[in-house]
């Protein structure tokens, strides 16, 4: 069993006097109880127990490296963090260069990556990169096996690879000098005439000539090129590095970086390794140009600074890139089909159809890293999201919050949740407060933005082609510069509910557009309209946009259910439109028919009062009587109700009189 593997191997772990500590199962965080993280980890047998022991072999085992004297060699598949980075093939290269590394205890990680584990060097500080998708873990940990990862899949030592089979072997001298962390160079002196100053200048000539970035054509990579070139190619620092990045090359990217992301590409380049492949050669041809070194063959005379930069005729590859793009398009949404990432998103739908219910439920399945009406949450994990709630009063904001959250199995109390959930209802006006209101975004950095409503936000006339368009020109700037995604939720007209009967009642997203056409704005538009659903609060559900849906429209239902005196709120999907209509078709024939059948007792009932009334009174009664006493047209349409009576016993027959009791006594 998994339960007795965790321990068995976490004591494997101890006696190798290894570190060790409980982390959260099928994940890689800490367990929450944990105070203090991987700072608990010990080799202590009886407080391992406790930890993995009676009942808790669910849990994942991590494995604390700067206790342990340990560092790893952590290799990455290709992932978006990373830039799409084959850490495999980053490793070949290094290995090329500096040696082999040695046999050592070799783990495959639950997402597909690599875990050498090697003897940490004494006295010697290591950076955090080898590459852009390799990590040296030193004072951080991992997650060892036989953890479970959150796709399902296991951590595996290898084959004759594993701590109890193999000794944990030194890294090479080549690869300690390699990794070896190195003092940041002294800030940069703008003194006239200064060696550093002449860098600074030969620098951004050559930064000038480098291909900018265009979205969507590896430009992660064309700006990590940049920052290292700038920064180990010159030898800046980070503040100068920063400088020309920002005036240099970013003006001429397409969208332009934003500060956090400039930030973390300057980070990250300073924390790498392989510095030594971005030098450029210091050399001055008699004619006063610069030329750049490796693969770059443009020529640049630093001498020009009136040189006219390109901004439309640019090489082809700067466009197309190194490599083809992903087929993987799941990096393109936060929620499958629903939520996409860094672009414009708009929730519209006429007034009472669910719309605050929906995106409230959304937000806070994006912020605990759930999936959302059984669409794929492509993130795999919590990220933070903001809601500015302008439409409800706050305590009808806050009684929906803590309705759904019960649905989820949670209370607005969840440590996650209130890590990476922030709802506002401070004002807005846009545009007007776009600098204050980015800059504030930037500093937290969440990757979705939701607003109920648009028109609460906007300032002008939601019908004005003018105030449209300079919202709408507000709106995309801030999602550019932030580079998280913004969604409004939006009133359309006030129209009836959707008819299952009427499929093709014209374009619904034309409810959308208006003199300001919003949707020529949004990226992506989720359109919600109520369905007529007796007993039921049914809403339909489509998508569209200028990303690939692999489903284009479902049916949401909305329920609240009280337990203990308490209510929870809960959104489901109830599949696609027409097999929600084929329910619906026969729960109301099926109601129909149900109807149908009180309808005939009672007139069967009706019709027998009358008849027997009459047969009372007159000692017999023929269905022409009793008919004309109904004022039906019709005599055979009582017959089979004397049928009934007759075989009863309730009634007999007589050819001259009629129909009279059975008990009566016949006059000849």
């Amino acid at each position: 069993m998994i339960g007795s593997d965790v321990l068995s191997w976490s004591y494997v772990y101890a006696d190798a006097h290894w570190h060790v500590f409980p982390v959260s199962p099928r994940g890689k965080r800490p367990l929450e109880e944990l105070r203090n993280g991987k700072d608990h980890a010990t080799d202590d047998r009886v407080q391992i127990e406790r930890w993995f022991a009676n009942g808790h072999g669910d849990r994942n085992v991590g494995i604390s490296c700067k206790p342990s004297m340990l560092v790893v060699i952590d290799v990455d598949t290709p992932k978006e963090k990373n830039d799409w980075t084959d850490g495999r093939a980053e490793l070949i290269d290094l290995i090329a260069r500096f040696g082999p590394l040695p046999e050592t205890p070799t783990a495959d990680t639950g997402s597909g990556g690599v875990h050498r584990v090697f003897r940490a060097p004494t006295g010697t500080d290591l950076v955090g990169h080898a590459g852009r998708a390799i990590d040296v873990i030193r004072n951080g940990y991992i997650v060892a096996p036989p953890s479970v990862h959150e796709s399902g899949n296991s951590y595996r030592w290898r084959d004759d690879l594993a701590p109890d089979e193999i000794a944990v072997a030194e890294l090479p001298a080549t690869w300690i000098d390699m990794l070896r962390r190195r003092p940041s160079p002294a800030a940069t002196s703008r003194d006239p005439g200064s060696s550093d100053e002449r860098k600074v200048k030969r620098a951004r000539g050559y930064i000038a000539a480098m291909n900018a970035s265009i979205d969507g054509q590896r430009g992660h990579d064309a700006l990590w090129a940049a920052v290292c070139r700038v920064m180990h190619g010159f030898d800046l620092d980070d503040a100068t590095t920063r400088s020309i990045i920002v005036e240099d090359f970013n003006p001429r990217c397409q969208p332009a970086w934003n500060d956090n992301q400039i930030d973390h590409k300057i980070q990250s380049a300073r924390d790498t390794a392989d510095a030594g492949r971005w030098r450029v050669e210091d050399r001055e041809p008699a004619n006063g140009a610069r030329t750049q070194s490796n693969s770059d063959t443009k020529e640049i005379n630093s001498n020009s600074e009136s040189e006219t930069k390109a901004r439309w005729i640019v090489p082809l590859v700067s466009f197309l890139g190194d490599e083809e793009p992903s087929d993987d398009d799941r990096e393109d949404w936060i929620i499958r089909d629903i939520a996409p990432r860094g672009e414009a998103l708009l929730f519209a739908g006429p007034p009472k159809c669910g719309k605050t219910w929906a995106m409230l439920d959304m937000g806070i399945a994006v912020a605990m890293g759930r999936t959302w009406l059984t669409h794929e949450n492509t993130v795999g994990e919590p990220v933070r999201v903001l809601l500015l709630g302008y439409e409800d009063g706050l305590r009808r904001m806050r009684k929906r919050v803590w309705e759904l959250c019960r649905a989820h199995g949670i209370t607005p109390n969840d440590r996650i949740l209130r890590e990476h959930l922030i709802i506002s209802r401070e004002p807005l006006s846009l545009p007007g407060d776009e600098k204050a209101f980015t800059a504030e975004i930037k500093q937290w950095k969440p990757s979705l933005v939701l607003v109920d409503n648009l028109t609460r936000v906007m300032v002008g006339d939601p019908n004005s082609t003018k105030d449209a368009a300079k919202f709408g020109n507000t709106w995309i700037k801030i999602v550019n510069d932030v580079g998280g995604g913004m969604g409004f939720l939006h009133h359309t007209a006030k129209i009836g509910a959707l008819s299952f009967n009427d499929r093709n009642a014209g374009d619904p997203f034309e409810l959308v557009r208006g003199s300001g056409d919003f949707v020529a704005t949004a990226r992506h538009i989720i359109l919600m309209r109520s369905i007529e659903a007796p007993g039921e609060k049914l809403s339909d559900v489509r998508m569209r946009g200028n990303l690939d849906l692999r489903c284009e429209s479902f049916v949401a239902g909305f329920s609240r259910i009280e337990t203990d005196g308490r209510w929870s709120a809960q959104l489901t999907n109830l599949g696609d439109g027409d097999s929600v209509r084929e329910r619906i078709a026969g729960q109301r024939k099926e109601k129909n028919e149900a109807q149908r059948k009180l309808e005939q007792a009672a007139e069967f009932e009706r019709r027998r009062e009358v008849a027997l009334s009459l047969i009372r009174r007159d000692g017999a009664c023929s269905t022409r009587t009793l008919a004309a006493a109904l004022g039906l047209k019709s005599p055979r349409s009582v017959q089979p109700m004397f049928d009934a009576l007759m075989s009863s016993n309730v009634v007999s027959f007589d050819s001259k009189r009629g129909y009279m009791f059975a008990d009566q006594e016949v006059v000849t």
